[in-house]
Protein backbone atom coordinates (compact mmCIF):
# COMPACT_ATOMS: atom_id res chain seq x y z
CA UNK A 1 0.00 0.00 0.00
CA UNK A 2 2.96 2.37 0.55
CA UNK A 3 3.17 3.30 -3.16
CA UNK A 4 -0.49 4.39 -2.98
CA UNK A 5 0.03 6.74 -0.03
CA UNK A 6 2.33 9.67 0.62
CA UNK A 7 3.13 10.33 4.29
CA UNK A 8 2.38 13.92 5.31
CA UNK A 9 2.74 13.81 9.07
CA UNK A 10 3.25 11.22 11.82
CA UNK A 11 4.07 10.70 15.48
CA UNK A 12 5.15 13.39 17.88
CA UNK A 13 6.94 15.39 15.17
CA UNK A 14 3.76 15.80 13.13
CA UNK A 15 1.33 15.76 16.02
CA UNK A 16 0.05 19.33 15.48
CA UNK A 17 -1.19 18.68 11.93
CA UNK A 18 -2.74 15.34 12.91
CA UNK A 19 -4.30 16.96 16.01
CA UNK A 20 -5.80 19.74 13.87
CA UNK A 21 -7.28 17.19 11.45
CA UNK A 22 -8.76 15.19 14.35
CA UNK A 23 -10.44 18.33 15.69
CA UNK A 24 -12.38 18.57 12.40
CA UNK A 25 -13.95 15.12 12.96
CA UNK A 26 -17.29 15.39 14.84
CA UNK A 27 -16.74 12.07 16.65
CA UNK A 28 -13.80 13.59 18.54
CA UNK A 29 -15.59 16.81 19.50
CA UNK A 30 -16.02 15.68 23.11
CA UNK A 31 -12.42 14.55 23.55
CA UNK A 32 -10.20 16.55 25.88
CA UNK A 33 -7.05 18.25 24.59
CA UNK A 34 -4.95 15.55 26.28
CA UNK A 35 -6.98 12.73 24.71
CA UNK A 36 -6.66 14.29 21.26
CA UNK A 37 -2.90 14.71 21.75
CA UNK A 38 -2.51 11.06 22.78
CA UNK A 39 -4.55 9.90 19.80
CA UNK A 40 -2.70 12.22 17.40
CA UNK A 41 0.68 10.90 18.55
CA UNK A 42 -0.43 7.39 17.52
CA UNK A 43 -1.70 8.32 14.06
CA UNK A 44 -0.25 9.30 10.68
CA UNK A 45 -1.68 11.58 7.99
CA UNK A 46 -1.43 10.45 4.36
CA UNK A 47 -2.33 11.65 0.90
CA UNK A 48 -3.96 8.77 -0.97
CA UNK A 49 -3.45 8.74 -4.72
CA UNK A 50 -6.32 8.56 -7.24
CA UNK A 51 -7.54 5.01 -7.94
CA UNK A 52 -5.79 3.73 -4.81
CA UNK A 53 -7.14 0.59 -3.15
CA UNK A 54 -6.70 1.28 0.56
CA UNK A 55 -7.86 -2.19 1.56
CA UNK A 56 -9.63 -5.12 -0.05
CA UNK A 57 -12.47 -7.30 1.13
CA UNK A 58 -10.96 -10.31 2.91
CA UNK A 59 -7.68 -8.55 3.79
CA UNK A 60 -6.33 -8.73 7.31
CA UNK A 61 -7.64 -5.70 9.18
CA UNK A 62 -4.65 -4.11 10.85
CA UNK A 63 -5.53 -0.41 10.50
CA UNK A 64 -8.47 1.98 10.29
CA UNK A 65 -8.79 5.21 8.36
CA UNK A 66 -10.42 8.56 9.04
CA UNK A 67 -11.14 10.50 5.87
CA UNK A 68 -10.16 14.17 6.18
CA UNK A 69 -10.38 15.28 2.51
CA UNK A 70 -11.91 13.83 -0.64
CA UNK A 71 -14.13 10.77 -0.77
CA UNK A 72 -13.78 7.03 -0.41
CA UNK A 73 -15.76 4.31 -2.15
CA UNK A 74 -16.82 1.22 -0.24
CA UNK A 75 -17.33 -1.84 -2.47
CA UNK A 76 -18.39 -5.40 -1.80
CA UNK A 77 -18.21 -8.42 -4.07
CA UNK A 78 -21.57 -9.64 -5.30
CA UNK A 79 -22.62 -13.26 -5.81
CA UNK A 80 -21.31 -13.02 -9.40
CA UNK A 81 -17.92 -11.82 -8.01
CA UNK A 82 -18.35 -8.31 -9.45
CA UNK A 83 -17.75 -5.23 -7.30
CA UNK A 84 -20.88 -3.46 -6.07
CA UNK A 85 -20.71 0.10 -4.74
CA UNK A 86 -22.10 0.08 -1.20
CA UNK A 87 -21.34 3.64 -0.11
CA UNK A 88 -19.50 6.86 -0.83
CA UNK A 89 -17.81 8.16 2.30
CA UNK A 90 -17.14 11.87 2.90
CA UNK A 91 -14.77 13.75 5.21
CA UNK A 92 -15.05 13.03 8.92
CA UNK A 93 -16.10 9.41 8.39
CA UNK A 94 -14.21 6.40 9.71
CA UNK A 95 -13.65 3.17 7.77
CA UNK A 96 -12.08 -0.09 8.88
CA UNK A 97 -12.70 0.39 12.59
CA UNK A 98 -14.36 -3.01 13.06
CA UNK A 99 -11.26 -4.78 11.78
CA UNK A 100 -8.99 -3.20 14.39
CA UNK A 101 -11.50 -4.00 17.13
CA UNK A 102 -12.22 -7.64 16.28
CA UNK A 103 -9.22 -8.61 14.14
CA UNK A 104 -11.50 -10.19 11.54
CA UNK A 105 -10.86 -9.90 7.78
CA UNK A 106 -12.22 -6.84 5.97
CA UNK A 107 -15.90 -7.12 5.06
CA UNK A 108 -15.59 -4.73 2.09
CA UNK A 109 -13.03 -2.94 -0.09
CA UNK A 110 -12.14 0.74 0.13
CA UNK A 111 -10.78 2.84 -2.75
CA UNK A 112 -10.25 6.52 -3.51
CA UNK A 113 -11.98 6.39 -6.89
CA UNK A 114 -10.60 8.74 -9.50
CA UNK A 115 -9.55 11.57 -7.18
CA UNK A 116 -7.00 11.88 -4.39
CA UNK A 117 -8.02 11.78 -0.74
CA UNK A 118 -6.40 12.50 2.60
CA UNK A 119 -6.66 10.03 5.47
CA UNK A 120 -5.56 9.62 9.05
CA UNK A 121 -4.35 6.08 9.75
CA UNK A 122 -4.40 4.27 13.09
CA UNK A 123 -2.89 0.80 13.24
CA UNK A 124 -4.41 -2.00 15.29
CA UNK A 125 -1.18 -2.27 17.27
CA UNK A 126 -1.23 1.46 18.12
CA UNK A 127 -4.93 1.30 19.00
CA UNK A 128 -4.46 -1.67 21.35
CA UNK A 129 -1.49 0.00 23.06
CA UNK A 130 -3.32 3.32 23.35
CA UNK A 131 -6.52 1.74 24.68
CA UNK A 132 -4.64 -0.36 27.26
CA UNK A 133 -2.74 2.67 28.56
CA UNK A 134 -5.63 5.15 28.36
CA UNK A 135 -8.98 3.42 28.87
CA UNK A 136 -10.89 6.61 28.10
CA UNK A 137 -9.77 6.21 24.47
CA UNK A 138 -10.86 2.56 24.15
Amino acid sequence: MSQLLTLLSAGTGGQKLVHDKLMEVPLFGTFSVQELERLASSMALYDAHPHATLFQEGDRGDYMLILTEGKLLINKKGSDNSEKLMAEIGPGRIVGEMAILDGEPRSASCTTGGKPAQVLLLTREAYLKLSSQHTSLA
